[in-house]
């Protein structure tokens, strides 16, 4: 009896050693399948396309305000004296622009701290946030080209548009022709 008792220990043992084994299998594949899905998601949200409006993550945020800084400290007369404040604002003025809206302290040609308020935006495509399109100090407006990006956004868009009634009408021809 002692024999066959251990023969069927063996089977159970043998039995849960499978079961485990198929668990665990199940959780890695089942941990691989959430991690690629996430990573996916993840790349198609922060892919960003023509016309879109914009929502920034924290990280690009953060990417925006360095390029806003190092934009604003070319245009002060003394950089290295200048102090950021820490509240940026961002806004989606408009598809495909973000604005960038900050205030910094600098001393001017007298040596007298200052504070001026600024705006930068960018025009924003695919990963692309920092084609820098605007940039004011106070008052003055230092920096324009933002006409000339959202006029090639719209014959972009023109272009996609008829190549997808191209693509329309290819489609009914071919039905056309199926018919016939």
């Amino acid at each position: 009896e002692g024999i066959e008792v251990s023969k069927h220990s063996k089977k159970i043992w043998l039995n849960w050693k499978l079961w485990i084994t198929i668990v665990l299998i199940l959780i890695i594949g089942v941990s691989i399948i959430v991690i690629i899905t996430k990573d996916t998601k993840s790349k198609q949200a922060n892919s960003i396309n023509l016309g879109d409006f914009i929502i920034l993550n924290m990280e690009q945020k953060e990417l925006l305000k360095s390029e806003s800084i190092e934009n604003i400290k070319k245009y002060l007369k003394s950089p290295a004296t200048a102090i950021f404040q820490e509240d940026f604002e961002y806004l989606c003025t408009e598809p495909n622009i973000v604005q960038v809206k900050g205030k910094v302290d600098s001393q001017n040609s007298f040596g007298a701290l200052l504070r001026s308020e600024f705006i930068c935006e960018y025009f924003v495509v695919g990963d692309s946030l920092s084609t820098l399109v605007y940039l004011k100090i106070d008052e003055t407006e230092l920096f324009n080209i933002k006409e000339t990006y959202i006029n090639e956004y719209k014959k972009q868009v023109e272009i996609e548009n008829i190549n997808k009634e191209g693509a329309q009408l290819n489609q009914q021809k071919l039905e056309y022709i199926k018919t016939e």
